[in-house]
């Protein structure tokens, strides 16, 4: 399948797959470690996730297209990638509530950032003729992802408790961020190809 044999989409879509494992599972770690470890009520969780939805969509309204446009959609994803990990790692890190929001808004950036920013990159990559069946692959990926993601952070969670599933997170990322970074230098060549996001 020529989406496996294409070095460009493999690395994107596995980038997306890998980053979709983590922002599938923020939702249920902030909730196992907002009442574990901060003392939040159900209402006090919503609230945080509320709070996520909304950067997501003022980020995604204002300033993903502006990235993209200027530092190209793996670059921009890279971005929203860093975001993620200082989210991550800077909850086991504190117990105070200010700090959790401000985490919380850096995951938002990276869940902001990192999906649109790759799914865009593959469709340019993928070759007109075979775009429907490339995405439809990706999307099988991702959703894939989403199925696995919140089991391995539940699991990582009754392990290692808050400190080691934040890692075990940070260290999900990192490898979609080296994927990534395998894309970059044919990213600056192909500037045409992966440009900002439509």
């Amino acid at each position: 399948m020529i989406f496996f044999r294409t070095r460009e989409l493999r690395l994107a879509g596995g980038a997306l797959a890998v980053i979709m494992c983590t922002l599938a599972s923020l939702s249920p770690i902030l909730v196992l470690v907002g009442r574990d470890r901060f003392g939040l009520v159900a209402r006090e969780v919503g609230y945080l996730l509320g709070l996520m939805g909304v950067v997501v969509v003022v980020l995604q309204l204002t300033a993903v297209h502006r990235l993209a446009s200027r530092l190209g959609d793996v670059g921009a994803a890279m971005i929203g990638a860093g975001g993620l990990i200082l989210g991550l790692l800077l909850v086991p890190a504190t117990a105070a509530r200010g700090a959790l929001a401000v985490a919380a808004c850096l995951m938002a950036v990276g869940q902001g950032l990192c999906n649109p920013t790759l799914s865009s990159y593959v469709s340019k990559v993928a070759p007109a003729s075979h775009r429907g069946g490339i995405l439809g692959v990706a999307t099988s990926l991702t959703a894939l992802a989403r199925v696995m993601g919140p089991p391995v952070v539940g699991l990582a969670y009754d392990t290692f408790h808050t400190p080691g599933a934040l890692l075990s997170q940070a260290a999900i990322v990192s490898l979609a961020m080296l994927l990534a970074i395998r894309l970059m230098v044919p990213a600056r060549r192909s500037a045409a190809v992966a440009g900002g996001t439509t």
